[in-house]
């Protein structure tokens, strides 16, 4: 009994160690973001999970997340080459030979790429699912049983030993 309550417990402190690097930074009022192409390669892989803060001065070469599209519906995360006369801001993914298309100012831009987890991109998509949400109640639940199951059985036998 005592090992299946080691393994829950490990099962806990791991989940925390997930959960934690995603929530404290959202806290300190960073936005994540997760790369779904590889236009930022080798710099930003696919799936990674990115710490996007807001700046008040954005300089050349850094890795803004912005938004585009007909109703700024889509992000686009991309290294900033240059700065127009006009203040907005030349674009281009690493891994790419051509410049943005997209007149970006500074409303259109989130914030600027802090750090980056790779691949953690994948669990927090997930985890957004409903598949994810259910798995992720379910998984708590079944822990939480496991443990207050765990600590009747203990108790039972505490009994059973001082009678």
């Amino acid at each position: 009994m005592r090992v299946l309550k080691v393994v829950i417990t490990s099962i806990l402190i791991g989940c925390a160690l997930v959960i934690i690097p995603l929530l404290v930074p959202m806290l300190a009022g960073y936005k994540l973001v997760v790369i779904e192409t590889g236009s930022m390669e080798p710099i930003l892989h696919v799936g990674s999970l990115c710490y996007v803060k807001e700046a008040s001065i954005i300089h050349e070469n850094d890795i803004v997340t912005y938004f585009t599209g007909e109703d700024n519906d889509v992000l686009v995360t991309h290294r900033v080459i240059g700065i127009n006369m006009d203040g907005t801001y030349k674009l281009k993914g690493d891994n790419s030979n051509m410049e943005d298309k997209n007149r970006v100012t500074d409303e259109n831009i989130m914030g600027v790429t802090k750090f980056n987890v790779p691949y953690m991109g994948y669990l927090v998509q997930f985890l957004a699912t409903v598949n994810g949400k259910v798995l992720t109640v379910g998984f708590i639940v079944v822990l939480s049983l496991l443990t207050e199951l765990l600590d009747i059985l203990i108790k039972r036998k505490k009994v059973r030993k001082s009678t």
